[in-house]
């Protein structure tokens, strides 16, 4: 029988080196890279191949906008984005505009207000901005525009991976 020790340790390396990919500049300096096994994103028919308009909802946001131009432009380019993903993008991009306003109001009055009978709460908005960050992070992981995501994709250079953590990261 196994111990649950060494069970536990065993599947937790097999899934640690499950999901582990080098990147190609590894493989290159290794003596590895194989270019029969390379992926390649194959040349999806239905992937748009042109970037949409800024939603009307978005028009008003200089954050939401900005990132919305800035993601579509790079889900174009890697012909990742769809037709179907344009109305989850756009509520990414109304998702990030309302976690900065909301972080906005954090910093003008601060985390916690104090009651009338002397007691310590933290503002529903302190909430609001957590749930709203972790929604941008779940929708970004989706979109591949995320880091972690971004590297694992193949072709991807440093300079398109600064441009969208500048935009999520500008405040």
């Amino acid at each position: 029988m196994f111990s649950g020790t060494i069970f536990s340790k065993t599947l937790l390396k097999f899934i640690i080196m499950a999901n582990y990919h080098k990147n190609k500049d590894d493989k290159m300096r290794q003596g590895t890279f194989r270019p029969d096994r390379e992926k390649t994103r194959s040349n999806d028919p239905l992937a748009l191949d042109y970037c949409p308009d800024v939603p009307h909802r978005l028009k008003e946001s200089k954050i939401g906008s900005n990132f919305w131009e800035t993601a579509t432009r790079f889900l174009v380019d890697h012909r990742l984005l769809h037709s179907v993903d344009l109305d989850l993008l756009e509520a990414l991009c109304i998702t990030l505009q309302s976690y900065w306003d909301l972080q906005e109001f954090i910093r003008i009055n601060g985390n916690t207000y104090t009651t009338s009978r002397g007691a310590v709460h933290d503002y529903p908005q302190v909430k609001m901005a957590k749930e709203d960050l972790n929604m941008v992070l779940k929708l970004c992981k989706l979109f591949y525009l995320d880091p972690l995501s971004r590297s694992r994709l193949p072709g991807i250079t440093n300079e398109e991976q600064d441009d969208l953590d500048r935009i999520l990261m500008q405040n």
